[in-house]
């Protein structure tokens, strides 16, 4: 799948959904719900903080996968944010698992999906989301700018997607306080090159976190980006056992970051 296509059908998808459940419903909703969204100011200090990302492990025993336990799990273990995939064009997402992943669970969740549009946004509080991606290759500035203040508007973290340094630079430029470093097509296999990285990671403003996604969760990826200055590392850990994943975890929490606040 190219990216236009990607992006053609993602928006049809959300034309199908707006069609389905009108903004002004969705805003009802909004106006019901009982909590307040969860601030993502726990990325901050001087050790790489950890965002567990909840998905399905490639494993026999999937199906015993329950975004609850996942949820519980990443925030004993220390985890400063969840994210959920809910993206049904590229990836096995599902929405109901940000629902699911917030009960008994207080960390903020990340809607982590191609948002390109501002229903997506009301969409997400909705599904009880605390941020969402917005991929910085699909939109102009004026959309992204428009995005990120309907997200201050409902009190959600807007997080932009950039692969490359020039589109970070251009989304901090447009108001973005936080980016993630993701490949605009991921596939669980690839993350942004160390390099770029890097020049990202010098090129930030104090008051800017740069999230990175990693295929997989180990020692040596976090330390690797530690040493380039991230503020936080998002991925799943290869373990199928939520417990097992949460030990990992728990060791991962202690890695300094060059340049810590």
């Amino acid at each position: 799948m190219t990216p236009s296509e990607l992006l053609e059908i993602k928006q049809k998808e959300v034309n199908g959904c707006r069609r389905d459940v009108s903004p002004v419903e969705l805003k009802e909703r909004i106006e019901r719900l009982q909590e307040p969204a969860r601030s993502l100011a726990t990325i901050h200090g001087d050790i790489v903080s950890i965002i567990g990302e909840i998905k399905p492990p490639d494993h026999p025993l999937a199906d015993l996968f329950d975004p609850r336990i996942w949820g519980q799990e990443y925030a004993g273990a220390g985890c400063v944010a969840v994210a959920v995939c809910t993206d049904t064009v590229a990836h096995d997402g599902d929405t109901s698992r940000c629902r699911r992943a917030r009960k008994y669970m207080p960390l903020p969740i990340i809607r982590f999906d191609y948002i390109i549009d501002e229903y997506q946004l009301y969409e997400s509080r909705v599904f009880q989301g605390d941020a969402v991606t917005i991929p910085e290759a699909f939109l102009a500035d004026g959309q992204i700018t428009h995005m990120i203040s309907v997200c201050d508007d409902l009190e959600i973290s807007p997080i932009i997607m950039a692969d490359h340094y020039d589109g970070a630079k251009r989304a901090l430029d447009l108001g973005a306080k936080y980016i993630l470093a993701v490949p605009l097509l991921w596939d669980y296999t690839a993350s942004v090159p160390l390099d770029e990285v890097a020049r990202m990671a010098d090129g930030f403003p104090e008051q800017a976190r740069l999230i990175t996604f990693v295929p997989e969760l180990t020692r040596q990826a976090v330390e690797e980006l530690a040493e380039l200055g991230v503020n936080a590392v998002m991925g799943a850990p290869s373990s199928y056992d939520p417990s097992e994943a949460a030990v990992m975890i728990r060791q991962l929490n202690e890695i300094p970051r060059r340049g810590g606040d």
